[in-house]
């Protein structure tokens, strides 16, 4: 028993002894955490990080972008809605709403209001031109005492056609072309296939003319119009542009 109690005392110390090293460690390294902040760190969390997600906001935020197409901003466009559709063809400005401007050398007036040149108030004329090819040009000029509107493509039937020349779809102006008395309205004719392979080949010899309506009817009556050198080569090919307010644009169809 004598022999055994020093042992002891020695254990005790050095468990002491241990024990007191890592209470220092623990001691200094929570010193080290206070006095830097850098060394095991949690940020601290904001309100709104803390609370929990609302899942109803959730859902709502959801069907917002679902009924704007998927962009979440009210009053998007879904897909399809607007511009693009229809079969492509340009909406002729004679039949938008009256007074919105769509009347040049008019904008304000109806179409009601309006008058249209007829034979009785224009003075028309054909004649050749360079470029393009295969082309003549059809004037109409303001020979009365106020304003008429050019409506839409002139009717034309050369010789004893059974049908109008038809119209080049893609010519449709931006505005109904309003003549200012002495001012000019001007339509290009296309007289046969540049590349000679359209059939119904033809010597034309006469050509008539009639004015259209805004309600796209003829009006006026069928004027007798000279041809260049009193004849024109044709064939099936044949078409007219919309009234147009300048050579240069008629004639780039």
């Amino acid at each position: 028993m004598t022999t055994s109690a020093p042992r002891r005392r020695t254990r005790l110390r050095a468990i002491a002894a241990a024990l007191g090293a890592t209470l220092a460690l623990t001691l200094t390294a929570c010193q080290d955490d206070e006095e830097t902040g850098s060394i095991g760190e949690t940020a601290p969390q904001s309100p709104s990080a803390q609370m929990p997600a609302d899942p109803e906001s959730d859902d709502e935020a959801t069907a917002d972008g679902a009924e704007d197409g998927g962009t979440g901003e009210a009053g998007g466009e879904a897909p399809g809605d607007g511009a693009g559709e229809g079969d492509g063809a340009e909406e002729y400005p004679g039949t938008h709403t009256p007074g919105d401007g769509t009347l040049e050398g008019g904008a304000g007036e109806s179409a009601e209001d309006t008058v249209p040149c007829t034979d009785a108030n224009t003075q028309l004329t054909v004649t050749p031109v360079e470029r393009p090819i295969n082309h003549v040009l059809l004037t109409a000029t303001n020979t009365g005492t106020e304003t008429c509107f050019a409506w839409y493509a002139p009717y034309l039937r050369f010789d004893d056609a059974q049908a109008p020349t038809p119209r080049i779809e893609d010519s449709v102006p931006q505005a109904v072309v309003g003549l200012a008395p002495g001012e000019s309205a001007y339509a290009a004719i296309l007289t046969s296939d540049p590349t000679g392979e359209a059939p119904d080949t033809r010597i034309a010899t006469s050509l008539g003319v009639q004015f259209s309506g805004p309600d796209d009817q003829g009006t006026g009556d069928l004027t007798e119009v000279a041809l260049p050198d009193g004849e024109l080569y044709m064939d099936s090919s044949a078409q007219v542009t919309y009234w147009q307010s300048s050579p240069d644009l008629a004639l780039i169809w």
